[in-house]
């Protein structure tokens, strides 16, 4: 049976959404780049620092193209849009380990699909935290407007609605890469050793890479020993002895 029709078998293609799969989206090459993109991304820390390093390596993960009343430019990565960079990390963590707003308000969030079209209003309005973070851009930039949405097309051949962030210009790599993500969710893992947020290579893995994986199963080795150790090593000291005295015996 076709790999497709198995899919369909399963259940997979009953969605509102349909969507091109992850090899058109992004080449084999690129997909593992993306992903790499969107692991810093979440796991990068409070300090205006790791943002600009950030915003260096990765200028296409920047969420939202702002444009300012008073900005001759993107928004895009400046020391004032800090604040909102942490909102969308903190967004995509709660994603991630699958927080309480992460299906009803974050993941449209992030994907763009929750900014009014006139796009003068910040999204989410019921998010205290979000609403100040744009008052204060709008008090130095003036008004703040959405240069470019990722589009939503009806497919009426097929009754559904095609999501293609890659058509979104310039490409915005961030929603290319969550929304990849999306398409194959048991990657978003967290390291069972250290707690990195990490994209996951099989469904199985447990930990964000060799190291870890080490570290852990020696610490688990250690706390059997630790726990078990005695235990065993009296068992076959009572063996041992046992043996011996049936040797003995035997010698007789």
């Amino acid at each position: 049976m076709p790999k497709r029709s198995r899919q369909a078998g399963r259940g997979w293609d009953r969605t509102t959404i349909f969507s091109p799969s992850p090899s058109v989206l992004a080449p084999t090459g690129s997909k593992r780049r993306l992903f790499n993109g969107l692991e810093r991304f979440v796991n990068a820390g409070d300090t205006l620092q790791e943002y600009e390093s950030l915003g260096k390596g990765w200028r296409g993960f920047w969420p939202v193209m702002l444009v300012g009343e008073k900005a001759p430019d993107l928004l895009a990565w400046k020391p004032d849009c800090h604040p909102l960079f942490l909102f969308y990390r903190d967004a995509l963590r709660d994603v991630w380990t699958l927080g309480p707003r992460a299906n009803r308000y974050y993941l449209s969030f992030l994907l763009g699909m929750l900014w009014s079209q006139s796009a003068t209003q910040p999204p989410i309005v019921f998010d205290a935290r979000l609403k100040k973070i744009w008052a204060g851009l709008e008090s130095k930039y003036g008004c703040i407007e959405v240069a470019q949405f990722p589009p939503l097309q009806p497919m009426w051949l097929t009754g559904d609605f095609m999501y293609t962030p890659m058509q979104v210009a310039p490409r915005n790599e961030f929603q290319v890469a969550l929304y990849l993500l999306f398409r194959e969710s048991w990657r978003a893992k967290v390291c069972a050793h250290c707690s990195k947020f990490f994209v996951a290579e099989k469904p199985a893995q447990r930990f964000c890479d060799g190291q870890c994986s080490n570290v852990a199963h020696r610490a688990s080795a250690l706390k059997w020993w630790k726990r078990e150790g005695a235990k065993w090593r009296a068992q076959k000291k009572t063996a041992a002895q046992k043996s011996d005295a049936a040797n003995r015996r035997r010698a007789r």
